[in-house]
């Protein structure tokens, strides 16, 4: 599918990984629904955008924000055949000193949400030529990492739901695949994430670069596409022998405990 065909629902779009696939999104004439929580926020980000932009301003995950969203894309006719759950939401802590709301929250946000909003749109999807779901994952959705434990546990939870997607709608018009950035130059990793991961040596990648491989993914075929080296192949290692991961991290757990 080419870009300037594009009818994209993009949620998270106020968001740094978001914000930045909305511009390019554009950039390339297609026709962008955006979805955000703070409709401002996206008015002060794109409020030269022409026609092609539609601003949504919906929680997605609650049940009347998903509802707003699959009403007004039916009374814009949108016609949509890509969805982008870019949305995303992350809190670095040990499992003892997050809270039951906060738990609550992200498993909501990173992986009811999109499976709901992905149930909603189906028919629409249904009705196009062709159409795509990309979901946005992360390399911990293949490598847990200490103080992402309820992250790690909603990404590995949208990887394993998008691939079962994948093989449910292989004999359909809707293609699934899961685009997974390492540690990326945004709001959600905050100071102390950045420090450690300076520490650490762990590379932090542009919105930009993520954003375009993100765009790829629409005319492109890859099922899973990982982001980043050596994160692509500890995740492929992971898979196969955790125990060398295991080993990795624990000479790390030292100073991730220092941030915690």
């Amino acid at each position: 599918m080419k870009l300037n065909e594009a009818r994209v629902l993009l949620t998270g779009a106020s968001g740094g990984i978001g914000s930045e696939v909305c511009k390019q999104l554009l950039k390339n004439q297609a026709t962008v629904f955006a979805v955000s929580r703070n409709k401002q926020k996206l008015e002060a980000s794109f409020s030269q955008a022409d026609g092609q932009l539609s601003k949504i301003e919906a929680d997605i995950s609650t049940q009347s924000g998903r509802n707003e969203i699959t009403n007004e894309l039916n009374t814009l006719r949108a016609n949509v055949n890509v969805l982008i759950n870019c949305a995303g939401s992350n809190q670095f802590s040990s499992i003892s000193d997050i809270s039951e709301q906060d738990v609550v929250q992200q498993v909501n946000t990173n992986l009811v949400a999109p499976i709901l909003l992905i149930k909603a749109l189906l028919p629409m999807l249904a009705k196009q030529d062709k159409a795509k779901v990309i979901n946005i994952g992360s390399s911990f959705d293949s490598i847990g990492f200490p103080g992402f434990s309820v992250y790690s546990a909603t990404k590995f939870g949208l990887r394993g739901f998008s691939e079962s997607l994948r093989r449910e709608l292989s004999d359909t018009n809707i293609e699934v695949s899961l685009v997974s950035p390492r540690a990326t130059k945004t709001e959600m990793n905050t100071s102390t994430i950045k420090k450690m991961n300076k520490e650490l040596k762990v590379k932090m990648d542009d919105v930009e670069h993520v954003a375009k491989i993100i765009l790829s993914g629409i005319h492109g075929t890859g099922a899973e596409t990982y982001i980043g080296w050596p994160e692509k192949l500890f995740a492929r290692i992971n898979r196969v022998f955790p125990s060398l991961v295991d080993g990795a991290i624990s000479k790390q757990l030292p100073v991730i405990k220092q941030y915690l």
